[in-house]
Order: C-alpha cells, then sequence, then structure tokens
C-alpha cells in the first residue's frame, strides 16, 4: 500500500478471517477486531494509525483455504481535504495459497496424485471463468486445450489442471486443495443449470504424502507451544537473578527469545 502524501490512517476490513503476519513490523498502532456478531460480513477488521511520514506500508497477510471473499482497504492520507482516501479490493479466493508453476516436479508419479474429472456441455470460456474464480495466477487465455500447474505455498502440494473441451481433469496430492477446486467448479456450473458427470479415482497414499508434507509444520508448531508454556515460568523463576547460568542453554534461549518465540507460535 502507498500514498503520495503521508498516510493517517489505514482500514482494513474482510468478510472471512485473515493473520496479518509482520504486524509488530509495521510503523503503526494496530487496533484489531475479528467476528464481529452484529455484521456476519465482518469476520476481520484493523485499523492502523501510522507514524508520521510513513507513505508505504507492506503487510504480510494469510488466509485459509476453502473460503472465498474480499479484503476491503481504505488509505487516509495526512490531509486538511477530509474527501481524500483511496480505496482498494483484494479478492480472495478458495485456493488462495496456491501459485501457478512451470511443471511438475519429476518425481510426480511418486507423490500419491488422486484425480477427479468432471465433463459436462460448458464451453472453454465458462471453464476458465470457474477456475480463475478459484484460484490465483490461472492465465487469462487458455485456449480449448492446456494443462497448468499450481503449488501450495503453505506445505508444498501440488495440483494439476488438464483443461480440454467439455471436460477438466484435476489431480493432486492435497485431498483437501482437490475437494476446494471440485467444489468451487460445481457449484459455479450449478449456477450456469450445467449438470456434471465426476468421476474419482482418490488415491490412499495421497493422505499419506500430504500427512509427511503437513509433519514438519506441525512438529516445529508442537514444539513452539510447549516453549511458549515455560516463557512465564522461566520469567518468574529469573525475576530476581542477576545470572541465569544455572538454566541450561536451551532454557536460557527460550527466555533470552520468548517475545519472538511467542509472535512465531501465533503464525
Amino acid at each position: 500500500m502507498e500514498s503520495e502524501l503521508p498516510l493517517d490512517t489505514v482500514i482494513l476490513q474482510s468478510n472471512v478471517y485473515i493473520d496479518i503476519l509482520n504486524l509488530h513490523e509495521i510503523p503503526a498502532t494496530s487496533n484489531v477486531q475479528t467476528e464481529d456478531p452484529t455484521n456476519p460480513d465482518n469476520a476481520f477488521s484493523l485499523i492502523l494509525n501510522c507514524s508520521s511520514d510513513v507513505k508505504r506500508l507492506e503487510l504480510r497477510v494469510r488466509t485459509s483455504e476453502g473460503l472465498d471473499g474480499q479484503i476491503n482497504v481504505l488509505m487516509v492520507p495526512q490531509s486538511d481535504d477530509s474527501n481524500i482516501a483511496k480505496c482498494l479490493t483484494v479478492p480472495i479466493k478458495p485456493l488462495n495459497l496456491h501459485e501457478k508453476v512451470e511443471q511438475l516436479p519429476s518425481q510426480t508419479k511418486d507423490i500419491g496424485m488422486s484425480s477427479i474429472t468432471m465433463s459436462g456441455n460448458f464451453s472453454e470460456s465458462e471453464l476458465h471463468g470457474w477456475m480463475e474464480k478459484a484460484i490465483p495466477e490461472v492465465p487469462p487465455v487458455v485456449g480449448d486445450s492446456a494443462l497448468l500447474f499450481f503449488k501450495s505455498t503453505f506445505i508444498g502440494s501440488y495440483l494439476s489442471c488438464k483443461l480440454e473441451p467439455g471436460s477438466i481433469t484435476i489431480a493432486s496430492n492435497n485431498l483437501s486443495a482437490l475437494t476446494i477446486l471440485k467444489d468451487t467448479i460445481t457449484q459455479e456450473a450449478s449456477l450456469k443449470k450445467v449438470q456434471l458427470d465426476i468421476k474419482s479415482n482418490i488415491r490412499d497414499v495421497s493422505v499419506e504424502e500430504n500427512l509427511k508434507l503437513l509433519h514438519p509444520r506441525l512438529d516445529k508448531q508442537y514444539s513452539l507451544a510447549k516453549h511458549v508454556q515455560m516463557i512465564d515460568a522461566l520469567k518468574e523463576i529469573t525475576s530476581e537473578e542477576e545470572d541465569t547460568s544455572f538454566l541450561s542453554e536451551d532454557l536460557q534461549e527460550i527466555l533470552k527469545n520468548g517475545d519472538k518465540i511467542r509472535e512465531n507460535f501465533k503464525r
């Protein structure tokens, strides 16, 4: 987010919950609100009161896949003219944590890809529109047939989409991504009153491969959770101690980096 004038206030509002990963790094005071019970379309809001002379803010945002919505941003500069403001709208797509890649890795056959084929009386442009609603970076012109590849930026799973006249075959080692894309396409087809013939080839090995990808993240999060539980106790133990050498090196490290550990755990 950038403004020609120094920013006074920035307001973010979203109809789906989002995480701001670098909130502690932003040169502004913040007020975060979530799940407004009076407004179901306001799942997240953030007000940033900027420091002086700040013209540019960079927010790293993470969403949960399976939801679609949008982030609305209002930037108000420091100015005597109350009518000056800039509005932005950022779409959130169901597979928002996927990015386009040129090809799948050479060991694709070994990563447990399950597949779903959907066929029906739909045009190439309709199929392209359905894909655009589901996933970022879909090329503007796909053509009669195309093979598109995507990678999850969160866990590293892969997704392939084979588009042909009247059919699409999607394959992934992430059953969640496969289901989300299938549900989005079937919902859009239903709105167009297009009947789909759906054939699935779900492999047990896909679950195993997905768990392998998730395991390092779960293991790290479990370790962070244990460390977070220790921080307050370590601070209490050492509150009247000038020398903390009686603690092991690991415990000293936890005590020293308590704030950073808490921040990483929230992510």
